[in-house]
């Protein structure tokens, strides 16, 4: 019960005593009894119309004999015109049928009633009034009609509706998604529950909100160790699963996030349960796509440098044929054994360098799943260095390496990153070519960018991007080599991308171009 209810039942019950004091002296004769009703009757009168409360008086029959002014103000008539059957003309037509079926259920039992209606206001807006109507006994106790009284609930009503408005929108909402959405209350008792997850296996809810039985059910009570580390400390907790459903197994994504009340105090936990399977094969065939994406663009820069590969296998693998022709001759006179086990050292140096050129390239070009380990970048930069230093010497381009101090490594695939800087090295090979007596210069710096990232900057003097946008340059099948198909840079960036790196360019300050790898620390 509400204060203003109190303090209005309070009032009332002070009205009643004091008409029952009116009746018990109204039923005397005497000279000095009728001047008991006349010294009470007014301050009774003055009482109920001072208060701020809609009172009203039947009688024995049912009927109005009484409203105070507070009434007659909010009505805008008079006592007159109200009392009898009058005031029924101020009740909205929807609602006195059903007043006149309680009212007259009441006078039967002659029992107190309580009722809703609407009533016509002086300005004429309808207003929700709830009416309680008491028994009133004169002082021998028998029954003499009904005193009550009204208070005005429209703003409650209006409240209400817009209460029930707002639910019914949000349950629309909840229904509407395909996700499971669900609310705990601090107790752990589940207060709302999308219908989508009466849908989903009870088995498999339960395990991902980490409870047993059946979930969604008001018997069901508790908090998932997640949800109670997010009732704790206020935190958001989110994770995937991949659980048994029906014959396959689907893959979830689970949110849960705390629920507070409008004071900010953590009231409970909404949870979200998204079905993500469709989305992760997707994302598979995408990771899929670009790597063979990747390897078509290592067998194009394959066939791209083929020429300058086999010009630098020819010399060793003819080194070779001449040490070994020059030792059978020495051998057969039988002079100079000395000379002979150098020249056999030399056979074999040169040897090992074909077959370390070889393994470079078988290594470069092979396709093979995407490995993640850790990877040591000035080693991998002095391979590439050395993968591309054939096409280096053919064009007389120098390349100069500098490695900062205390590099941390990364994680990600070493074949994959190799591809990006032969790329780029590649890049800048053709941009030197087209600039008529350039000074070929390669640089390759690599640095630590802060304790979590890692910078490649591979600049040269080649012709730069001219009027263009260095950005325009990762677009695919955006080329500015005639025989050129435009997919290497986008390629490069895809790659990186993958490794939670970035790669942009810029206009070099000494002409050129100029492009950088981002690459965060391996943790």
């Amino acid at each position: 019960m509400t204060e203003n209810q109190a303090d209005l039942n309070r009032e009332v019950a002070e009205l009643r005593a004091r008409l029952d004091l009116l009746e018990g002296a109204e039923l005397g004769t005497s000279p000095g009894r009728s001047r008991i009703t006349s010294d009470l009757r007014a301050p009774f009168l003055a009482v109920a119309d001072a208060l701020p409360v809609l009172i009203w008086m039947a009688d024995g029959s049912g009927l109005p004999i009484y409203f105070n002014q507070y009434w007659l103000d909010f009505t805008g008539r008079s006592l007159a015109a109200e009392i009898g059957f009058g005031f029924q003309e101020g009740m909205h037509p929807e609602d006195r049928e059903s007043f006149l079926e309680v009212s007259r259920n009441a006078l039967k039992a002659r029992a107190e009633f309580r009722t809703e209606l609407r009533v016509r206001r002086y300005d004429g807006e309808y207003r929700w009034l709830v009416t309680t109507g008491a028994p009133r006994l004169t002082s021998e106790g028998e029954f003499a009609g009904f005193l009550g009284c009204c208070a005005d609930i429209t703003e409650r009503k209006r409240a209400e509706e817009s209460l029930r408005e707002n639910s019914d929108l949000l349950q629309a909402v909840i229904e509407g998604t395909t996700d499971v959405v669900y609310l705990k209350d601090r107790t752990g008792r589940y207060r709302v529950m999308s219908s989508t997850g009466s849908n989903l296996d009870a088995g498999c809810l339960g395990e991902i909100v980490g409870e047993t039985g059946q979930e969604g059910s008001s018997s069901s009570v508790g908090f998932a160790p997640d949800e109670q580390w997010v009732m704790a400390t206020g935190s958001t907790a989110q994770k995937k699963l991949a659980l048994p459903v029906g014959t396959g197994t689907r893959i979830f994504h689970v949110t849960k996030v705390p629920h507070r009340s409008r004071e900010g105090k953590i009231a409970g936990v909404i949870g979200t349960i998204h079905d993500v399977t469709e989305q992760t094969l997707m994302e598979q065939e995408l990771r899929d796509l670009q790597s063979n994406l990747a390897h078509v663009g290592r067998l194009s820069t394959l066939g791209e440098m083929s020429t300058a590969f086999a010009h630098e296998l020819n010399q060793p693998l003819s080194a070779i044929s001449t040490y070994t022709a020059t030792c059978v001759k020495m051998f057969a006179d039988d002079t100079g054994t000395g000379e002979a086990g150098e020249i056999l050292e030399k056979v074999r140096d040169q040897a090992q360098r074909a077959g370390e050129i070889i393994r470079r390239w078988r290594d470069f070009v092979r396709k093979r799943a995407a490995c993640r380990a850790p990877v040591h970048l000035p080693d991998l930069i002095h391979e590439v260095v050395a993968l591309v230093s054939p096409e280096l010497g053919e064009r007389d381009i120098d390349v100069t390496v500098e490695i900062g101090e205390a590099i941390s490594p990364v994680s990600g695939d070493a074949i994959q990153l190799q591809q990006v800087l032969v790329n780029l090295i590649r890049n800048g090979v053709e941009a030197i070519r087209e600039v008529q007596g350039a000074d070929g210069r390669i640089k390759i710096d690599l640095r630590q960018a802060g304790q979590d990232k890692v910078e490649i900057c591979v600049s040269d003097s080649g012709a730069g991007f001219g009027d263009r946008e260095p950005e325009e340059c990762f677009e695919a099948f955006f080329s500015t080599k005639p025989e050129g198909i435009g997919i290497g840079l986008s390629i490069c960036r895809t790659i990186l991308d993958a490794h939670g790196g970035r790669l942009h360019a810029s206009h070099h300050r000494e002409g050129g171009a100029t492009f950088v790898i981002e690459l965060p620390s391996a943790t």
